[in-house]
């Protein structure tokens, strides 16, 4: 083992359980009395609490969940203008059909076989939206979450929900729309429009199936 996972559990109900779990945070935890008690703010709590690792272990990260659509996550290795992140979770259905125009009738049925179906087909897809920064000393948020939705809703769920991709969606247009594409198309298009530093998409085509692009720089 790399450290035995019962002192790890031993240090979180010491250093966190113990002191946060049925707790009014603003009220009842010390240091959190003169700043929020936001994702961002508690996850870098946290990583103090424990850093000090047994074992000569190294702490590499810890994850939040708040609510099942929105989750923080420190990394040690994060870059100092990223040193949280914050993921957001949306749905949409839309349909298409996995078809190139390179490859022949055969090809294709052998390349994708029930997706190449020509009357297409459709997924309920969830996207999550990682997003990275430095919590303000003020709000304790690296970002405005209702603007950060307001965005979203506006690139890409207003556009893309019960829409066929191949269709409707004009940078798809000519584009075998795989996942992959639909993944890169979507990080592109949030590249320039979300209120902060742009970190990673997830697309969730299936629960067993899910597509990534992460930031290069």
């Amino acid at each position: 083992m790399v450290v035995n996972i019962k002192t790890i559990d031993e240090m979180l109900r010491v250093r966190v359980v113990s002191r946060f779990d049925q707790r009014s945070i603003n009220d009842e935890i010390a240091e959190f009395l003169d700043r929020p008690a936001s994702v961002e703010n508690l996850l870098l709590y946290f990583r103090d609490q424990l850093i000090d690792l047994p074992g000569g272990a190294n702490l590499t990260g810890l994850c939040l969940h708040e609510t099942p659509t929105l989750s923080g996550a420190w990394r040690a290795n994060a870059p100092p203008e990223a040193i949280v992140t914050l993921t957001r979770t949306y749905e949409f259905a839309a349909s298409h059909r996995l078809h190139s125009p390179h490859l022949s009738d055969a090809e294709n049925l052998a390349a994708y076989g029930k997706c190449n179906h020509p009357n297409g087909h459709g997924h309920n897809y969830v996207l999550e939206v990682t997003v990275g920064g430095v919590p303000d000393p003020m709000t304790g948020m690296i970002v405005d979450l209702g603007d950060l939705d307001a965005v979203v809703e506006r690139e890409i769920l207003a556009r893309y929900d019960h829409r066929n991709l191949d269709l409707d969606i004009p940078e798809l247009q000519g584009s075998v729309t795989t996942s992959e594409v639909v993944a890169q198309v979507i990080f592109d298009r949030l590249l320039a429009t979300v209120p902060a530093r742009l970190e990673r998409i997830g697309l969730y085509e299936t629960a067993r199936n899910c597509f990534e692009v992460f930031r290069r720089a």
